[in-house]
């Protein structure tokens, strides 16, 4: 396995690599801003008084995995992330251990990723042997010390890394909280956008993965 080492979903910024000049990524705030609005104007008209309300998160959450770039059952795209040293690690570096794999993108101020990372947490360690998780930091204030004392401080038992314009534009990642399974054969088989699966359905990823 690899080792290196919340604000809710706010959409996102870009968290650059090492060795290349920061962009922020600011149009995702307005890409994900006009969509949730454009969706949830659409859906909360059609449910009634009492019903609007409790239907409001389930939209949010549908509207942000509807978004999610890559499709299940398609090839994941090549990325590369850097992990807080600087050495780059790639969907090639990875599928060459022959194992899955799961990206999970995050900020240290999601309390999202935050409630999942502690499911993970407990989970994981069965699987660490058999799965790399990478959790891919996107946002660009926050740099290798910030995100390797995060990981330290909360004892992850998984790799983190700092993810650039490049990946966050080919998994079309514009939230927090974003994760991604790949099977060893580097094909989708899990993906979901903003929100907490619990230990039932992470334990469903971890085991479909290892299963093709």
């Amino acid at each position: 396995m690899l080792r290196s080492v919340g604000r809710p979903c706010a959409a996102l910024a870009l968290a650059p690599s090492p060795p290349r000049r920061r962009r922020p990524y600011r149009i995702c705030i307005a890409r994900l801003a006009l969509l949730l609005g454009g969706v949830l104007a659409c859906l909360v008209p059609l449910a009634g008084p009492a019903s609007a309300a409790a239907a409001a998160p389930d939209a949010r959450r549908a509207a942000l995995n509807a978004i999610v770039g890559s499709q299940v059952g398609g090839p994941a795209p090549e990325f590369t992330v850097w992990t807080p040293e600087g050495q780059p690690i790639t969907g090639a570096d990875l599928l060459a251990q022959d194992k899955p794999f799961v990206l999970y993108f995050f900020a240290t101020w999601c309390t999202t990723c935050r409630a999942e990372f502690r499911v993970l947490k407990a989970l994981y360690p069965r699987y660490a042997e058999r799965v790399n998780l990478v959790a891919v930091g996107i946002d660009p204030t926050e740099g290798p010390e910030a995100v390797r004392a995060y990981q330290q401080a909360n004892g992850y038992p998984w790799t983190v890394a700092l993810g650039d314009r490049e990946v966050l534009e080919r998994y079309n990642v514009l939230s927090t909280s974003v994760k991604y399974a790949v099977d060893r054969h580097g094909t989708i088989t899990f993906q979901r956008g903003y929100g907490v699966e619990d230990a039932g359905s992470w334990e469903r990823v971890f085991e479909e993965s290892l299963q093709r």
